[in-house]
């Protein structure tokens, strides 16, 4: 895969501005999720993504896997990280932190449910929640006109947001 340093850029302003949706610190380990996300895009053996919205498709996939693993990184650090000595007071979370990582892996969790009842729902939904992914470029990677798409994604967030257990907002 053609991987440029234009590219590297556009990646590093998505996931700057996705992870302000979420609410997540954009500090140096969250922002480790690009350099992670154009690595495996750089050493990728998928076939070549020749167009703008199958590397953005792709990079939306590997994004995903970044917030997972580092959600998960620190929600078992915050729990101990399998350390025997437990220290009480302040875990060093950044405010919210334990709230948006909590919804990463809720709302993965909610997408591998949806996944099976509606693969292109669950799709949107990566491209959208995950990936940071514009109406017309989830458009051009699925096929469908921007309205479809955005009715598509209502439909998918008010089924995610039954499916949470708080009924938080996605």
């Amino acid at each position: 895969m053609d991987i440029t340093p234009s590219l590297h850029q556009e990646l590093e302003t998505r996931a700057r501005r996705m992870l302000r949706a979420r609410k997540l610190p954009s500090d140096p380990e969250t922002m480790s999720l690009v350099n992670e996300a154009w690595l495996k895009m750089a050493n990728a053996n998928e076939p070549k993504l020749e167009s703008r919205g199958e590397q953005l498709a792709y990079y939306a996939t590997v994004l995903r896997s970044a917030l997972l693993n580092l959600a998960r990184h620190r929600t078992a650090a915050r729990r101990g990280g399998g350390q025997a000595h437990v220290h009480i007071g302040d875990s060093g979370a950044q405010p919210g932190e334990d709230e948006a990582d909590s919804q990463v892996l809720d709302v993965d969790e909610k997408l591998k449910k949806l996944q099976n009842h509606d693969a292109e729902l669950a799709r949107i939904v990566e491209l959208r929640f995950f990936g940071g992914l514009t109406w017309n470029e989830v458009s051009e990677v699925v096929g469908k006109s921007p309205e479809s798409v955005q009715s598509d994604w209502e439909f998918a967030r008010m089924w995610l947001r039954g499916e949470l257990a708080d009924g938080r907002d996605v």
